[in-house]
């Protein structure tokens, strides 16, 4: 089923706060057959764009930053949009895709950019261009799946507002066991492959988990995805 409204719909998430939503939220099966739901935002591009760009970047930042931000939002929800027409919904909506909102994010200064870009995507041989986006690059971008999308240095990213542009966090050595049992008491942590771009050679291609039983080698998705990383562009200090 779904609530149709011409305003906003207000959802109660399941911690107990409210959202704010525009024209429909659908209650869709995550597959046929199933027995669980999960909750769709239908509505149209230009009210969509709105709800990700207060969500994705500082609302006071100056509005050609806003405007840029809105054109990269809109032509990465279309190319999104074109892959996953049969599945019961297009964009996610946390950073696995891009954060959105909905009407409740909204703001003047980025509702502004919004109207101001309508329309505007950016193509590559006439189609959506694939425009991934992130908080920090770290110095250097890393290479995408698209010809337009090399490894590049960005210099503007070491700049003081940038709390993300180098990190740390701890991993245990009972959390690795614990993940990969197989190779019993962790060893060393060595690490095999990396982009060489930026220090310490850049992103991580594979690491070598060496324990008292057996070795594994993982890619840096992995143990990024894994232990909870930020990125693959990591080093390792006992």
């Amino acid at each position: 089923g779904e609530f149709r409204a011409d305003g906003a719909l207000s959802l109660v998430l399941p911690g107990g706060s409210t959202r704010v939503y525009r024209d429909t939220l659908r209650a869709a099966r995550p597959s046929a057959g199933s027995a669980s739901r999960a909750t769709v935002n239908v509505l149209p591009l230009q009210k969509y764009v709105k709800g990700v760009v207060a969500a994705e970047m500082p609302p006071s930042w100056h509005q050609a930053a806003l405007r840029a931000q809105s054109v990269a939002a809109r032509t990465y929800a279309m190319n999104q949009r074109r892959s996953n027409l049969k599945r019961y919904y297009q964009v996610c909506d946390t950073t696995s895709c891009q954060v959105y909102a909905g009407k409740s994010g909204e703001t003047p200064s980025t509702n502004a950019a919004v109207t101001a870009t309508y329309g505007v995507i950016l193509r590559y041989n006439g189609s959506p261009a694939f425009t991934q986006f992130s908080s920090s690059s770290g110095g250097w971008t890393a290479k995408g799946s698209a010809p337009y999308l090399p490894a590049k240095r960005d210099r503007y990213d070491n700049w003081s507002g940038n709390y993300v542009h180098t990190w740390r966090t701890r991993i245990s050595a009972s959390s690795v066991q614990s993940r990969y049992p197989q190779i019993g008491t962790l060893q060393k942590v060595r690490t095999r492959a990396r982009d060489g771009h930026g220090d310490w050679g850049g992103r991580v291609g594979s690491v070598r988990l060496v324990g008292s039983r057996s070795a594994v080698t993982v890619s840096g998705e992995t143990m990024r995805f894994g232990f909870g990383l930020r990125s693959t562009w990591f080093k390792f200090n006992r």
